[in-house]
């Protein structure tokens, strides 16, 4: 019987990822039972073929009213619902609120701040020698572009970045020395949000986030509760799942300079490269669904409702019935199917266009540096079950 309670473990994360572990579960039981202490369980599924199916079939395998971080919370929270947590058709129309605000013009802006800001960062870090690649560059780039989308005065950013880092960090002691100082951030990230919808009602601007403010939904403007909810999935969900790629994704490119030299000698390769980058990081490792009724599953299992099934991306985009030679690093790789930002379906990822122009900027203001950058020391990793998240990643530019 295979023991993945490490899974649950979110010290095995400090080390790296559990592929071993992970690659023995999709082999032989993609579909497994983990039984929790408490009482009751989850499904882990761990296949390409059953993480994208499952994620796709929204009628059978629901996100309504369920946290999609796994462990072993099989409740959601307190606090606003998220996008996240519905399914169509109000997923649908919700989706709709946010993407009028993704007008041609705003789009156009968001790419040219991108640009500009990881031209500032990057020229910054070059010409002090180097540093914290997760801090001073991951960690900023999409922090800053954010702001630009949601309308937050540069001013207020790092605050938001330090609450974030610490709720986010909630078990990495580093990040999060107690659980009050999780719960005082997230307080403070909540009264920021609410503050900032109020000013987005009196005094408007250009940002997406305003016309979110001033949306109709169902003949009615979201309500502050409502809009809380987009105000912490627009600020997480662009923050944090973005800069575990870009400093994940330089980390590969520092570990394997040859594909360091193809992408400085054709910048061709970046866009396939970043989906490269995707498939190997897995920024966001795995969410959940809930059972809605019960049915036999060509597994072998029978699921019953209510049950929750975690979704492990990060196996799934390593499964060898998809991707060749799944372990290596090859950027000349078609790795569009990877399954990263979702699969497709209704839940495929609001943000990925913004996640891919953010990296696009990234890496074409990193790739001509490459050759005189170098590693100093280990990568250190975020405490924590849910996101492969980097919290340190020393490097000197020679």
């Amino acid at each position: 019987m295979i023991d993945a309670a490490p899974l649950d473990d979110p010290d095995t994360f400090v080390a790296g990822l559990p592929l071993e572990l992970l690659a023995q579960l999709r082999e032989e039981e993609p579909v497994h039972w983990v039984a929790h202490r408490r009482g009751g369980g989850r499904y882990v599924v761990t296949s390409y073929r059953y993480v994208r199916e499952f994620n796709r079939d929204w009628r059978q395998f629901s996100s309504s009213q369920l946290a999609v971080s796994g462990g072993e919370g099989e409740h959601r929270g307190q606090g606003a619902i998220t996008l996240l947590e519905f399914d169509p058709p109000d997923h649908t129309a919700l989706r709709l609120l946010v993407n009028r605000g993704f007008t041609p013009r705003a789009i156009r802006r968001l790419e040219e701040s991108a640009h500009r800001i990881a031209g500032e960062l990057v020229d910054k870090f070059i010409t002090e020698g180097g540093g914290d690649a997760a801090e001073l560059l991951a960690a900023q780039l999409p922090l800053q572009v954010t702001g630009e989308m949601l309308g937050i005065p540069v001013s207020d950013r790092n605050d938001i970045l330090t609450w974030t880092n610490t709720a986010i960090g909630a078990f990495d002691p580093e990040m999060c020395p107690t659980m009050d100082d999780a719960r005082a951030a997230m307080t403070n990230f909540a009264e920021y949000g609410q503050a900032h919808i109020a000013r987005r009602k009196a005094e408007p601007g250009d940002d997406v986030f305003s016309s979110l403010v001033h949306a109709e939904y169902e003949g009615r403007r979201l309500t502050d509760e409502e809009l809380g909810g987009w105000w912490q999935l627009l600020v997480t969900g662009s923050t944090e799942t973005t800069r575990n790629l870009l400093s994940s994704g330089l980390m590969l490119l520092l570990d394997h300079p040859d594909q360091a030299a193809a992408l400085a000698a054709d910048e061709s390769l970046l866009d396939g490269a970043i989906d490269e980058m995707l498939r190997v990081v897995t920024p966001v490792m795995h969410h959940q669904r809930r059972v809605t009724a019960p049915m036999e599953h060509e597994s072998g299992v029978s699921f019953e409702s209510g049950q929750i099934v975690d979704l492990w991306m990060t196996s799934a985009n390593r499964d060898p019935e998809v991707f060749d030679n799944p372990d290596v690093f090859n950027i000349r790789r078609d790795a569009s199917d990877h399954l990263s930002l979702g699969s497709g379906g209704p839940h495929y990822c609001l943000g990925a266009n913004l996640a891919k122009t953010e990296a696009r900027a990234y890496f074409s203001a990193l790739v001509p540096h490459l050759e005189r950058m170098e590693r100093t020391g280990a990568e250190s990793r975020l405490r924590t079950t849910h996101f492969n998240s980097l919290k340190h990643l020393p490097v000197v530019v020679k």
